[in-house]
């Protein structure tokens, strides 16, 4: 496999088992010289996670055969040692008032990314207002009932509707259950995220000293950037599976580039919605970050678009095509998981890429955004991204 670019004698060994009869032999044949300048040595990671992918690769093929499936079956649950993640609590406010207070309770809406945003805000306003917060989960049974288009699962407006999608992470979700979303209602009212400010650092939701139920996005770092450490941990995500052929190798083809960037393109609702971003600010951020880094490789996620991969290609050749395969199995966070293991980041105008850009290895390496970012502000965009001009 000329794609392959260490072990690929074994891995040329692994596959003959699919075509001849094989066994171990006990004898020792011959001697293995290793030196410390090797290429395993060099790359151990990389060598390490190819012979994992390999074996996956050899046992995905064995379990084929109904004779072998229980025996594999058997030899990878032997050696499975994945690790238990501790769930993360959240953090309390620091007055012993607060156990006596009603909490606050933050609605979740929206895609993975916007329950993030409000999940990453909840905690701030905790801290902010001496109050233990929890969560309301009401809108997405709301929500589902306006699904006009069961196929694409789209309201009359186009919004693609989504489901409930924290699960993944290891984070302790208080819920509000409806008794306590009437007291807080009652004795602090709904709190709104004025429509004027969305993306913008709103102090006054942060200084209101009531209960309530706040309501918005909140798309906006200054609310959280100091609960960073915190974040890191309680977004973190599971590790693949063994079985996870696909994700390994694109997880593999980032680690073995010098400067992996990933690019998002969302399409989807966002082109009913007119939020679509154009061919041209993605070639002129490729353009962009192929002057600023040596031997970039882009990892491009989400929609096709024929015309945005034609822009990508034509200014760079080391390109490779993700897609939409993990969207397609609703397994949206497998993406993200991959995007923050790559260096730096295109992203789209959306809040999916932002918290793939902001959480994972792009946070210390060049993250480019589209100006204006959306609905004509750059509110939402960190200080230190490049903003790439909307033409």
């Amino acid at each position: 496999d000329e794609g392959i670019r260490i072990c690929e004698d074994y891995d040329f060994n692994a596959r003959t088992v699919r075509y001849l009869k094989v066994a171990n032999v006990p004898e020792v044949l011959l001697d293995y010289r290793e030196r410390p300048d090797s290429l395993a040595h060099a790359n151990l990671t990389a060598l390490q996670e190819m012979d994992k992918l390999i074996q996956r690769s050899l046992l995905d093929h064995l379990t084929r055969n109904p004779s072998w499936r229980r025996a594999v079956k058997q030899l990878v649950d032997a050696n499975s040692h994945e690790t238990k993640r501790e769930l993360c609590e959240i953090p309390l406010a620091g007055s012993w008032r607060s156990f006596f207070r009603l909490p606050v309770v933050v609605r979740l809406m929206g895609g993975l990314g916007n329950q993030m945003f409000q999940y990453a805000f909840g905690c701030a306003l905790s801290e902010s207002l001496g109050r233990k917060v929890k969560f309301d989960l009401s809108w997405f049974d709301e929500a589902r009932k306006t699904i006009v288009d069961t196929a694409s699962c789209e309201n009359e407006e186009g919004v693609v509707i989504r489901e409930y999608a924290l699960g993944f992470f290891p984070i302790k979700l208080p819920l509000a259950g409806r008794f306590l979303r009437f007291l807080c209602k009652r004795f602090g009212g709904i709190v709104v995220e004025p429509v004027g400010s969305f993306s913008k650092k709103e102090e006054s939701l942060l200084l209101r000293k009531r209960t309530g139920i706040w309501q918005g996005y909140f798309q906006n770092e200054g609310y959280f950037s100091h609960l960073r450490s915190y974040l890191e941990k309680a977004f973190s995500f599971p590790e693949f599976q063994k079985e996870d052929v696909f994700n390994q190798r694109v997880l593999l083809d980032i680690r073995l580039s010098d400067n992996p960037v990933f690019v998002h393109i969302r399409k989807g609702d966002y082109v009913k919605l007119g939020w679509a971003l154009e061919a041209d600010y993605y070639g002129d951020a490729v353009a962009e970050m192929v002057a600023r880094l040596d031997h970039p490789a882009f990892f491009v996620f989400g929609d096709y678009d024929e015309a945005i991969i034609s822009a990508i290609r034509t200014r760079s050749s080391q390109v490779e095509w993700v897609g939409d395969t993990n969207a397609k199995r609703s397994e949206d966070w497998k993406d993200m998981a991959l995007m923050m293991a790559c260096h730096h980041a295109i992203i789209a105008n959306s809040s999916f890429s932002w918290w793939a850009a902001w959480l994972g290895r792009a946070h210390r390496g060049i993250v480019m955004a589209p100006s204006p970012f959306v609905l004509e502000t750059d509110e939402g965009i960190c200080d230190s991204w490049v903003k790439i001009p909307r033409k």
